[in-house]
């Protein structure tokens, strides 16, 4: 079980939660990289919360966002879990974002959900489960990425790694400056690159940037 404000989760099911029960604070920001193994679904269940909510003044409150992604890596989909959503949602897998969301508008207390894999490990049925992969999570508004970290080791073929930058309490815009970059380019394949997402100011989805 993962309780702390984001991180890496790596299992065929578990459950996460983050102040469960407890006060949150204002413009918290968590993401999750979540990975049950190689199974092609994943299954999720808001069990409790006490998201703080502000329909009367036209807004949602806060929230869970849960961000799937294609095959090709080029877009994402991202759904609510919003304050007293306790449906078995079906998302693609293995690998999913998972972001708590709170605003300035008002306090409420944290959350537990579940989480499970689902279909038969190393599937087949598209790239995301025959990468190789490997994860990130950067929990300051600054500082220095480096991959591979050893600067004499190379990535490995088939490699779909993720980094995520995340502060806690939301700072604002973040700028990212790639300062060197020495990727295989191959007219046989398609290149291998680096591709960035972040938040939609309007709706707090994450698309690509």
């Amino acid at each position: 079980m993962s309780s702390g404000c984001g991180g890496i989760l790596q299992a065929d099911g578990g459950l996460l939660s983050y102040k469960f029960r407890q006060p949150y604070v204002n413009n918290e920001r968590c993401v999750w990289t979540l990975r049950v193994n190689r199974r092609p679904r994943v299954l999720l269940q808001l069990l409790e919360d006490g998201f703080y909510t502000n329909s009367s003044h036209g807004n949602y409150g806060d929230f869970i966002s849960v961000t799937e992604f294609t095959e090709e890596m080029t877009l994402v989909t991202s759904s609510r879990l919003e304050h007293g959503n306790k449906a078995l949602h079906t998302f693609r897998g293995p690998l999913l974002l998972i972001t708590f969301y709170s605003d300035g508008s008002g306090t409420g207390n944290g959350f537990m959900l579940k989480f499970k894999g689902q279909g038969a490990q190393n599937s087949t049925e598209d790239y995301l489960n025959l990468a190789r992969y490997t994860h990130v999570h950067h929990g300051q508004a600054d500082g220095m990425i480096y991959h591979p970290n050893d600067k004499d080791a190379t990535y490995s073929p088939n490699e779909l790694s993720t980094f995520v930058i995340n502060p806690p309490l939301h700072p604002g815009p973040l700028r990212v400056n790639v300062r060197f970059t020495d990727m295989e380019k191959e007219e046989s394949c398609a290149y291998d690159s680096l591709t960035f997402y972040g938040s939609v100011k309007a709706s707090y989805a994450i698309a690509k940037k």
